[in-house]
């Protein structure tokens, strides 16, 4: 199994760690600064978010074998973690 990204999701937003430029902690609140990809010509692409940090989850897709299954009991291609993964360093 390899480890594709590190994706970070607040709410129904999820940002690659590709695209992040700063994540941290300021006076209690997330911080989190990245450019959107997919932003027009002529667009600023930086956006800035400011959250609880309980709102962050951390997720790694990681492509996984056949016989894998999810915690729903499915076999995925692509399965959501957000604590420990069994990838390849």
């Amino acid at each position: 199994m390899k480890l594709k990204d590190l994706w970070v999701r607040i709410g129904n937003i999820e940002i690659s760690s590709k695209d992040m430029t700063k994540l941290s902690l300021e006076c209690g609140k997330a911080v989190i600064e990245y450019d959107e990809p997919n932003t027009p010509e002529g667009v600023s692409k930086f956006f800035r978010l400011v959250c609880r940090p309980n709102e962050v989850e951390f997720i790694c897709p990681y492509e996984v074998s056949e016989d894998y299954r999810d915690i729903t009991g499915s076999v995925t291609k692509t399965t959501f973690c957000t604590k420990e993964c069994p990838y390849d360093t």
